[in-house]
């Protein structure tokens, strides 16, 4: 044998080794795909328990701070037993003493704080839809009321408020 025919097979040996290490990198990295999908997935799953979670207990102590007899009271003066904003509202909420206006506006803004979270988590696709269009729909409702009793509006609110309020 040459010295040209050992350099051949020797480099035909080296393509061949060659094309079985790109192989075995090939099969790693299809296994290393498939297992990080599967991790994104369950991360996903957390995720979307994470924010549900979340959701639930800013509701619950929403409910629960609504619930204080405090607030029952004020509540009753503003509404009148009538949940959906009207502008007899507004004239309910002049008549409140300054104390009261502040109690009214503390649990308007926590309102307004959770609508906020709610609305950005579904920006990030962890709400389900029918309930950011309920969400999406006490927004564009309460809004205007927000403003007008002057309580805390997170911007972020307000800059979704101002690009959806036409739709």
């Amino acid at each position: 044998m040459t010295f040209i025919e050992v350099s051949e097979l020797l480099g035909n040996l080296g393509e061949f080794v060659g094309s079985i290490a790109v192989f075995v990198t090939l099969i790693y990295l299809a296994v290393q795909v498939k297992y990080t999908r599967a991790l994104l997935a369950e991360n996903g799953k957390i995720a979307l328990g994470q924010v549900s979670q979340t959701n639930s207990g800013f509701r619950l102590e929403l409910q629960r701070y609504g619930t204080q007899s405090q607030i029952v009271e004020i509540r009753a003066k503003v509404e009148q037993g009538e949940a959906v904003y009207s502008d007899e509202h507004k004239t309910n909420f002049d008549q409140l003493s300054i104390i009261e206006k502040m109690q009214w506006r503390s649990f308007q803004a926590q309102f307004a704080i959770m609508s906020d979270d709610s609305l950005y988590q579904s920006s990030l696709g962890l709400v389900d839809n029918q309930d950011r269009e309920i969400l999406e729909h006490q927004v564009k409702q309460s809004m205007p009321y927000w403003e007008y009793f002057d309580n805390y509006i997170p911007s972020r609110l307000r800059r979704w408020y101002k690009q959806h309020q036409n739709d």
